[in-house]
């Protein structure tokens, strides 16, 4: 039977994310948990499947704390030398569809991820060509590095600095389920050409483009489908209208037993999770076991 590798980013929710494990789990499941350095206190498991890794990075929003450590799970992952397939999952995340349907899916061979030739609309080249820097609250501005770090951003466009792309990039969003020979591919990469995370950590939001870029000029970029996960910022009705909360509600939990309307955007494949959920979404979990799970 094939092996799933569930790789957790997580920095909240431990009563959440207990039920994410205990849905998920089953023979030949092994999951691999990175807390946030920012979170003081400390989840615990007995669970003998369940690694939380020892390494552990401050993630902020744009920068490549999130990079480090999704690479922190992966090589992790991969000493345990299970194979199969790798999901990148958050601790707010959860399974729409039966283990036995992830299976299938994944049984198919494809490398579950968004990748488009870069740059796009709403990911622009300015990401790329300028050095921006992981700091914390780009949302909520505060702090004397935080100005100091935006004013050097700024400089670089007011004069037009720009850094040159060694790549042809291509992007696409975080989250994905990757096959073991992916997963060597792209961690030999990384040995190989060291150049590649120093350019890498300095673009912003690189959780968009990183991996993205190796796959989309490898040879898996032909067996590459659509990502797996379902997020809030899709369009929830198909109509145009863009989801108006920011966590999972009875609309989502209906919304994801039209199986048919979802094949019709995502093609062969279909969301297999959704997010986000948090410590208080227990009545949607709930009805989506019942549901969806069967």
């Amino acid at each position: 039977m094939m092996h799933i590798n569930y790789l957790i980013l997580v920095h909240s929710n431990y009563n959440h994310l207990e039920s994410l494990i205990d849905s998920l789990d089953g023979e030949n499941v092994s999951f691999f948990i990175h807390i946030d350095k920012k979170t003081d206190s400390i989840y615990q498991t007995s669970k003998n499947n369940v690694y939380i890794i020892k390494q552990r990075n401050s993630i902020y929003w744009g920068g490549f704390g999130m990079i480090k450590a999704t690479l922190d799970l992966l090589r992790c992952a991969k000493d345990k030398k299970n194979g199969g397939y790798y999901v990148l999952l958050s601790g707010v995340d959860f399974p729409i569809r039966s283990n036995n349907r992830i299976r299938e899916v994944l049984s198919r061979g494809k490398e579950y991820i968004n990748i488009l030739p870069g740059p796009l609309e709403h990911k622009p080249m300015d990401r790329y060509e300028y050095h921006h820097f992981d700091i914390e609250r780009r949302d909520n501005p505060s702090g004397f590095k935080y100005y100091v770090c935006r004013l050097l951003e700024k400089f670089q466009k007011r004069f037009k600095i720009k850094r040159e792309i060694p790549y042809k990039l291509f992007v696409g969003s975080q989250w994905f389920a990757l096959s073991d020979n992916c997963i060597e591919f792209i961690l030999n990469k990384l040995e190989n050409d060291k150049n590649y995370i120093k350019y890498f950590k300095w673009v912003f939001i690189p959780d968009e483009v990183f991996f993205q870029t190796i796959i989309g000029n490898s040879k898996f970029y032909k067996d590459v489908e659509c990502n797996i996960t379902y997020q809030l910022t899709d369009y929830d009705d198909y109509s145009g209208q863009e989801a108006s909360s920011s966590i999972i509600t009875d609309f989502h939990v209906e919304l994801f037993s039209k199986s048919e309307k979802f094949k019709s955007i995502y093609g062969i494949s279909e969301p297999l999770f959704a997010r986000k959920f948090d410590d208080n979404s227990d009545e949607f979990v709930k009805k989506i076991k019942s549901l969806l799970h069967k």
